[in-house]
């Protein structure tokens, strides 16, 4: 399962605005708004048979600013729920880091059905 093709293409409305979407982590030079990507671990979750019938693959999005984005958080979660992501919470609050950007991760989990070949 691609997971970043699936978050670039859900995520679609916020870079026709100009926000910066990347695969990676944060890039300390870019100091604008900007969104990461970061894969997580893929697994198979129901089988049948020894036939894999569903694969979930988990991502971290993470929204790095210098000031606060709630509004582009919620924008991002329903975008991606939209396209099909479970959405599974925050590994923190609000976090200031010391360069003075506010970080804010979330993760997602993507399910894909897999026909028994």
């Amino acid at each position: 399962m691609d997971v970043i093709t699936a978050a670039y293409k859900a995520l679609e409305p916020i870079t026709e605005r100009g926000v910066k979407v990347q695969e990676g982590w944060y890039d300390e030079r870019y100091k604008r708004l900007h969104v990461t990507l970061w894969p997580l671990a893929e697994t198979p979750e129901a089988h049948s048979d020894d036939a894999l019938e569903i694969e979930t693959a988990a991502l971290q999005v993470t929204i790095f600013s210098t000031q606060e984005q709630e509004a582009l958080r919620e924008e991002i979660k329903k975008l991606l729920i939209n396209a099909g992501a479970s959405y599974q919470g925050t590994d923190q609050q609000q976090t200031r880091i010391e360069a003075g950007v506010y970080i804010r991760p979330m993760r997602f989990l993507f399910y894909e059905e897999r026909s028994q070949e």
